[in-house]
C-alpha cells in the first residue's frame, strides 16, 4: 500500500502525522510525505521522504485581521484570517504542484493534516480516500469548519468538485487525544484513538517551566510581545525555565533575561516536557497534546483558532489555567503561573496521562487503514 501524508507548515501539524506514517513503515507499506518547502527538512530529518509544494504568504487582508485583533483583543479577527488561509489561499498554492506529486504516485490513501485541504478535495474529485490525522478537540476540528466553510466552498469551486456541505469527507479521523479530555463534534466521521507509548514521568518537584508559542502565533502580531510578557513574568518569579522563540531571537528584539530561563530558538517537546515542571503554552493542539500525554499541568494563553477551545478545555478538566487575551499580563500570568506550579493540577494531569497511555497501540490501527484504502 502507498500512501501520502500531506501537511501544512509548522510542527503541529506534521508531528502529529509521524506515528500515524512510523506504523505504517512498520508494517510494509510505503509512506510519502507532502508539505510546504519549509517544513521539507524537518520531515526528512525525522525519517520519512518529502516532496514540497508552494506555500502562500498571508495576504494583506489576512494580516490586517491579524493586527486588529492584537490590538482590539477581539479573537473572532483573527479566526477569520486562519479560516481564509487554511480554506483558500494555502491550499490554492498548494494545488499545482499537489496534484503532480499525487498523480505520479498512484497513492492508495491520503492521510491528512486537517488544516491542509488542496488534498481534501483532490481526493473528493479523484475518488481517493482520506483519512484525518489530529490531535485536539473535535469540537475546535468543527470551528474549523466554520471558519473555512465560504473560502473552501470557492476552492472546491476552483477544482470543479461539488460542494457536499461539510468541511471533511473523509473515512476516519485518527487522534491520541483521549476521550476525556476531548469534546465530540457533530461532524459524522468515525474517530479512533490510538495510544503513542509515552512513558510516564513523575513531575520533577524542581524541574523548570517549559514555555512556547509554537511558530504559528510568533509569525503574526502580538506574538513577540506575549512573549516578553512571558519572559518577564519568569523573570520576576525567579524561577528555572527554557523559553523557546519559534522564529530568530534576534529579530524580535527580546529582553535581557536572568541565567536561569534559557532561550531557544526551537527544542523536541519529547526533550523537554518530561524533565519539566509545567508548561505555558499558545494552546495549539500539538504542544497541548504532548502536555497531556506526558503528563504535565499547563498555563495557556490562546490567541485564535481553536486555541481559546483548547485552553477552556485544559480548566475544565482541572489541568491547568487559562487567560484569555485581554488578561494576558505580567501580573496576572505571574500569579497563574504560580497556581499551576502549587501542585494542585498535578493530579488529574497524571490521571489524564494515564488514560492516554492506555489507548491501543497504533499499530493496531494499521488493518483498519489497509481496509479503507480497499486493501
Amino acid at each position: 500500500m502507498k500512501v501520502l501524508f500531506s501537511t501544512t507548515s509548522g510542527a503541529g501539524h506534521y508531528r502529529p502525522l509521524f506515528p500515524i506514517a512510523s506504523a505504517l513503515v512498520r508494517s510494509g507499506h510505503e509512506v510519502l510525505f507532502a508539505c510546504p518547502e519549509t517544513s521539507a527538512g524537518a520531515i526528512s530529518e525525522a525519517g520519512f521522504g518529502a516532496r514540497a509544494f508552494d506555500e502562500a504568504e498571508p495576504t494583506d487582508e489576512q494580516r490586517a485581521l491579524f493586527e486588529q485583533a492584537a490590538a482590539t483583543g477581539d479573537p473572532s479577527l483573527g479566526e477569520k484570517a486562519v479560516g481564509i488561509g487554511f480554506g483558500y489561499v494555502s491550499p490554492r498554492a498548494a494545488l499545482p504542484r499537489l496534484e503532480t506529486v499525487m498523480g505520479e504516485g498512484s497513492f492508495d490513501l491520503v492521510v491528512r493534516d486537517p488544516g491542509e485541504m488542496a488534498s481534501l478535495v483532490i481526493c473528493e474529485r479523484d475518488g481517493l480516500p482520506s483519512v484525518i490525522g489530529m490531535g485536539g478537540l473535535q469540537s475546535a476540528f468543527g470551528l474549523l469548519g466554520g471558519l473555512v466553510a465560504e473560502p473552501l466552498s470557492r476552492l472546491r469551486t476552483l477544482v470543479g468538485v461539488p460542494d457536499p456541505g461539510t468541511m471533511a469527507t473523509d473515512a476516519l479521523i485518527l487522534t491520541p487525544t483521549p476521550e476525556s479530555f476531548d469534546e465530540p463534534s457533530d461532524l459524522p466521521t468515525e474517530v479512533l484513538r490510538y495510544g503513542l507509548g509515552t512513558p510516564l514521568r513523575d513531575v520533577p518537584p524542581d524541574g523548570p517551566v517549559y514555555a512556547t508559542l509554537g511558530t504559528e502565533v510568533m509569525s503574526f502580531f502580538g506574538g513577540p510581545r506575549l512573549l516578553r510578557t512571558i519572559l518577564e513574568a519568569l523573570a520576576d518569579l525567579e524561577l528555572a525555565a527554557v523559553v523557546t522563540t519559534g522564529v530568530d531571537p534576534a529579530e524580535i528584539g527580546l529582553p535581557a533575561t536572568p541565567p536561569s530561563i534559557e532561550v531557544r530558538k526551537f527544542v523536541s517537546h519529547s526533550q523537554v516536557i518530561p524533565s519539566s515542571r509545567a508548561v505555558i503554552t499558545h494552546g495549539g493542539a500539538g504542544t497541548v497534546q504532548d502536555a497531556i500525554v506526558m503528563g504535565r499541568p499547563m498555563v495557556v494563553l490562546p490567541q485564535f483558532a481553536d486555541q481559546p477551545a483548547n485552553g477552556r478545555r485544559v480548566e475544565e478538566v482541572g489541568i491547568g489555567r487559562v487567560l484569555g487575551v485581554d488578561e494576558q499580563t505580567v501580573d496576572n500570568l505571574r500569579s497563574a503561573v504560580r497556581d499551576v506550579l502549587s501542585g494542585g493540577y498535578d493530579r488529574s494531569s497524571k490521571a489524564l496521562a494515564e488514560e492516554a497511555a492506555g489507548l491501543p497501540p497504533i499499530d493496531s490501527l494499521v488493518e483498519r487503514l489497509e481496509l479503507v484504502a480497499g486493501r
